[in-house]
């Protein structure tokens, strides 16, 4: 009987972490995770040549769908931005794109018929 009741206790005695401290636990990853991406943080460090080439990819292929679904013209003209040198790109009502290579940032680039852009190295 005395064997069964010690058992007994030492069942019902579990080893855990309270709520509070799961909370804090939480509480202190969520804080690092915010501030690894932080806007602040990461404006401190230089853009990358591949987010800019995302970026005019990404403008080229907003303004082809939007000739795609419903042309307004025969000939869209559109600039890219200013880092660019205002470069103008033409996109045909049947989205074709005007081939064109161009300069941004000091890096030249390409942009095929099909509006794909791609780093233009001479050789």
């Amino acid at each position: 009987m005395f064997l069964a009741k010690a058992c007994n206790k030492k069942l019902r005695h579990v080893d855990a972490f309270s709520l509070i401290e799961v909370l804090v636990v939480l509480a202190i990853i969520g804080i690092l995770l915010t501030m690894t991406n932080s806007p602040k943080l990461i404006s401190l460090f230089p853009a990358k040549i591949d987010t800019l080439e995302q970026d005019i990819q990404d403008k080229i292929l907003s303004e082809l769908m939007k000739q795609l679904l419903a042309p307004k013209e025969k000939v869209k003209s559109f600039t890219l931005n200013p880092p660019c040198n205002n470069t103008t790109v033409r996109i045909g009502a049947g989205g074709l794109v005007e081939a064109l290579l161009f300069e941004c940032k000091s890096l030249k680039f390409r942009i095929n018929e099909a509006g794909g852009v791609l780093r233009y190295e001479a050789e």
